[in-house]
């Protein structure tokens, strides 16, 4: 009984190998016909996504505007859109981060429109020198 019961597990054990060395094979066979990088995946660069078209033509219909997780490119964009806007008399930027490019733009598109009188920002993570270039155009 205890030699029937230590073959029954050596077989058990064989067939156990016998998948894992299926399993390891099937998976080198499968890595061979991927494509071969360099590096690995992870000290790849990042993918960029391709860069939005934003459209703000539908939020400057009213006197005012909020906004909020404004980015470089979406701030830039509302700049470019308020240039000659004549209906937004205030805008209401809370918490984004759009450095001093962000705030140049802004600062560009209110030297041209002079309707826009009021601008609150809020958790912007703007500096003094942001501040200052803001001062000078309103």
């Amino acid at each position: 009984a205890q030699v029937k019961r230590i073959i029954r597990i050596l077989k058990i054990t064989v067939i156990s190998f016998t998948l894992l060395v299926a399993l390891a094979a099937f998976e080198a066979y499968k890595s061979m016909n991927e494509p071969k990088s360099a590096e690995p995946e992870f000290l790849q660069p990042a993918r960029t996504p391709e860069k939005k078209e934003w459209n703000f033509e539908p939020y400057l219909t009213s006197p005012e505007i909020y906004m909020s997780n404004m980015r470089v490119d979406k701030l830039e964009a509302l700049s470019k859109a308020l240039e000659t806007n004549k209906t937004v008399v205030e805008i209401n930027i809370v918490d984004s981060l759009f450095g001093i490019r962000g705030m140049r733009a802004l600062c560009e598109a209110l030297k041209s429109n002079r309707r826009t009188s009021r601008v609150n920002l809020r958790r912007d993570g703007i500096d003094d020198d942001d501040v200052k270039l803001l001062a000078e155009v309103l």
